[in-house]
């Protein structure tokens, strides 16, 4: 890929320093380079180029919104991606009268030289090695695309190993979202009381006016308060495990 003014260019970079003419030249010169590593087969190249920019774009895909896309009839579409698909490229389940997602394997991405990030895997049956494209559900680039994460909410480093026993060791992350309502029983929050100015992590359970806030699923002990004098500051709604990764 061609590198200006020392960064990665790709066709959908704003390139404000240059002049039209010379954006226009350099992304010939792209396009151009796909088609020869396909066998000078430009519109193969289109349908791919297209594809790699609708993901990075993270737009669902499909043969019609490509088809709708580069101005060619969806019936040609189908067939290059049955083309693209043979060599690789893409991962394309035509079936009939269904709508079949489109998507870059891994060869595609390296081709057109785009990265999702980590892919996202729904099974890998007994015996396989790794996975194949085929069981590929999605790429995780952001921490939103893993977690349901929302304006507000913020990631909390656990400095110790209180909570093994649901499965958060020392330095792991916890997404925590600000709130101060009260959680159900058995939710990890982040709460304070008097005599524990600093907010810490703890399972919350209420009984009557009386709350219990425990470390372990496995321990019997508790700290147990009147309610009025816990303050909740948030719920924990991810986990990503650092500290202590692979142990349980």
């Amino acid at each position: 890929m061609p590198v200006v003014c020392g960064s990665t260019w790709t066709r959908s970079n704003r390139l404000h320093s240059l002049s039209p003419s010379l954006v226009i030249a350099l992304q010939r010169v792209y396009t151009q380079g796909v088609a020869a590593l396909l066998d000078n087969a430009p519109r193969q190249s289109d349908v791919l180029i297209r594809l790699a920019e609708l993901e990075q774009a993270r737009v669902p895909v499909s043969a019609s919104k490509l088809a709708q896309d580069l101005g060619l009839p969806r019936q040609s579409v189908r067939q290059y991606l049955l083309i693209l698909q043979e060599k690789g490229l893409v991962n394309y389940d035509a079936r009939v009268r269904q709508r079949a997602s489109v998507s870059l394997t891994e060869a595609g991405h390296a081709l057109t030289q785009t990265r999702l990030g980590f892919p996202i895997i729904g099974e890998v049956g007994a015996g396989q090695a790794t996975y194949d494209q085929t069981q590929v559900l999605g790429h995780a680039t952001l921490l939103r695309d893993a977690l349901d994460l929302h304006e507000g909410d913020f990631l909390l480093r656990t400095c110790d190993d209180s909570l093994t026993g649901v499965g958060i060791f020392e330095h792991d992350l916890v997404a925590i979202r600000p709130t101060q309502e009260e959680p159900p029983s058995g939710h990890v929050v982040l709460v304070s009381w008097p005599q524990m100015p600093t907010a810490t992590l703890k399972r919350w359970k209420r009984v009557g006016q009386r709350i219990s806030l425990y470390t372990n699923w496995l321990d019997d002990v508790s700290i147990v308060l009147a309610a009025r004098d816990v303050q909740i500051h948030g719920w924990m709604v991810g986990h990503i495990g650092i500290g202590n990764a692979g142990r349980s």
